[in-house]
């Protein structure tokens, strides 16, 4: 058929209604993925990257003893959808070293871009300078081999508000 990549389809199961019954139903739906063996092309890029504060719990946690997002703006530039995986590991200027894992989150179809919301429930974090180096394996649940790499460099002050370098 001369079809290239990938076939996406979402496929719904439910009940019906019985006749003078309460008004419930359910449904649930299952997405089929169908790869044409052999035009499979892998592609991503990291697009950017933001260092945000996660919203306190209360407010008089205040902003310092509330945790880090790493905001990951991906786009697919392959013919199959990705689910990338891998890990941010942070540095701080002292040299202490922190890892987070990137599980393997919603899909990014071909061509289109998603942003990944990372935690990093590390509080209380000093004043200063910090890099992430975020790490990314795209072609996991294809077994090909597809990682890309990107730093972001950003600042604590001393309130714990946090500024992009």
């Amino acid at each position: 058929s001369g079809h290239k990549g990938e076939l996406v389809a979402m496929v719904f199961f439910g009940t019906t209604e019985i006749e003078g019954a309460l008004g419930i139903t359910s449904r649930i739906g299952v997405i089929i993925y169908a790869a044409i063996e052999g035009t499979i092309n892998l592609g991503c890029k990291i697009d950017d990257i933001k260092v945000i504060r996660a919203s306190p719990q209360k407010k008089e946690d205040g902003i310092k003893n509330s945790g880090v997002i790493f905001n990951i703006d991906v786009s697919n530039q392959g013919n199959v959808h990705l689910r990338p995986t891998g890990d941010i590991i942070i540095t701080s200027k002292a040299g202490a070293k922190d890892i987070v894992k990137i599980e393997r989150g919603f899909p990014v179809f071909a061509g289109k871009k998603s942003s990944y919301p990372i935690s990093w429930d590390k509080k209380d974090l000093s004043p200063g300078r910090y890099e992430a180096l975020i790490r990314l394996d795209y072609g996991n649940i294809y077994n090909v081999d597809g990682k890309i790499e990107k730093k972001v460099i950003f600042t604590v002050k001393k309130g714990g508000k946090i500024s992009l370098n």
